[in-house]
């Protein structure tokens, strides 16, 4: 875990530092949230003027564009993170620069068009994947 980004909040719950994002949720409560934010990230991602989406607002932030190929690279790396905690023993998860993999990967000028879709079926995948864990599996760790 990352110490800098996630916090430990007096009840025990973990919280990203970043963003808020609570790490308390069920896995019916996960794959809901899912479900919801990739629809909710379509229908936004759709109502950017295409002309826009590969502009950055400022310097230091992401197009529209480059917000959608780090979330289908996301949701993958997750999915695949999930995945290997729950079939394999303390698997060693290896790091990920998001910012870099923007740069490398030119995100700004990656249609949303072709990363929706992969955001679409890793959070299906994802979805399958968290309905489908017992009670034990909830209790295995991967090596960050």
């Amino acid at each position: 875990m990352d110490r800098d980004q996630v916090l430990r909040e007096p009840d025990g719950t973990f919280r990203c530092r970043e963003c808020g994002f609570r790490y308390a949720l069920s896995g019916a409560q996960i794959a809901a949230t899912c479900t919801a934010a990739v629809v909710d990230v379509g229908d936004t991602a759709r109502a950017i003027h295409t002309p826009l989406r590969e502009r950055r607002p400022a310097p230091a932030v992401w197009s529209p564009n480059a917000y959608c190929a780090h979330l289908a690279e996301a949701t993958e790396l997750i999915e695949l993170r999930v995945r290997r905690i729950a079939t394999e023993d303390r698997p060693q998860l290896a790091g990920y620069d998001q910012d870099a993999a923007a740069d490398d990967g030119g995100f700004d000028r990656v249609p949303m068009e072709r990363t929706m879709p992969r955001i679409e079926a890793a959070v299906a995948r994802f979805v399958s994947l968290v309905g489908g864990l017992g009670a034990a599996d909830w209790q295995r760790i991967g090596v960050h």
